[in-house]
């Protein structure tokens, strides 16, 4: 097995052809001959999927002709609010803004990213996703990182509201209210 190492991931060539690549705790995805994991790796729901993909989408809204991408994952009545222990933390209601908030960001920061630890699925409509959240300066270019836990919750295959909180235990807390209100 050859290991390359690259910036953001790992790289592992099994065989000839075959190239596997880390991409979440316990998961591995092929970046070529898909099939080859099929029915080796943990199938992961529809909701946890929706906010893998809601946090690219917003990692891509950097680039704010990209916005819309992220639009399109979030629901009309969306809502957020940030973990209380941010400095300026705000709580975000409706897609417009939404938008005002993205746009927010680009002023201070040229790139966003979310580092992955744990995605735990909340069944029916939750998902706690444990993850660093890396900020690279628009002036500094300087990157700064924390480590924060999100709830989200679903609403007809759309992103309702996104709770941020320090830790898991908080998190896990909130996801048995109703609704999150913090």
């Amino acid at each position: 097995m050859l290991i390359q190492g690259e910036a953001d991931q790992q790289r592992h060539r099994i065989g000839r052809d075959q190239l596997v690549g880390l991409v979440g705790v316990g998961e591995v995805q092929a970046v070529w001959h898909d099939s080859i994991l099929v029915g080796i790796l943990p199938e992961v729901s529809e909701n946890a999927e929706l906010v893998r993909s809601w946090h690219k989408a917003a990692e891509r809204a950097t680039h704010l002709d990209r916005l819309e991408d992220l639009l399109a994952l979030t629901h009309p009545e969306f809502e957020m609010t940030e973990a209380s222990a941010l400095p300026g933390a705000v709580h975000v209601k409706g897609l417009e803004a939404l938008r005002s908030y993205c746009y927010g960001r680009a002023r201070n920061w040229s790139a966003w990213e979310w580092r992955e630890e744990e995605l735990v699925d909340l069944p029916p409509d939750r998902v706690m996703f444990d993850a660093t959240l890396r900020l690279m300066g628009l002036r500094s270019s300087i990157w700064v990182e924390h480590r924060w836990v999100y709830l989200f919750v679903i609403r007809d295959g759309l992103i309702l509201r996104d709770d941020g909180f320090l830790s898991k235990d908080e998190a896990l807390a909130a996801s048995s209210e109703s609704v999150v209100e913090r």
